[in-house]
């Protein structure tokens, strides 16, 4: 069975609506709300480029925390960016 949005956000908020052989529904994999350069990075080669850390850093905290929003392969993304990347370095961010 194959859930909607609406009612996979009564289930468990954003969690994986897949039916049993079908694919991530769009919503999940490609929320409207992501911009198209974020949506060309995440696509393209430089998805795990230590210097575009700092594009997703700002994707998250100033739109996606401001408008309440939630895009799970930006911050799967930069999440590992933030594990693997030796180089990166924690940033001190204003409310």
């Amino acid at each position: 069975m194959k859930l909607t949005l609406d009612q996979a956000r009564l289930h468990g908020g954003g969690s994986d609506t897949r039916d049993a052989a079908g694919p991530i529904n769009v919503a999940w994999s490609k929320p409207p709300s992501r911009p198209e350069p974020i949506e060309a990075l995440l696509n393209g080669v430089d998805r795990y480029n230590p210097q575009n850390a700092s594009l997703l850093e700002d994707y998250l905290y100033h739109e996606q925390i401001e408008s309440g929003t939630y895009d799970c392969l930006a911050n799967l993304a930069l999440l590992k960016l933030c594990v693997c990347g030796s180089a990166l370095r924690p940033a001190s961010h204003d409310a």
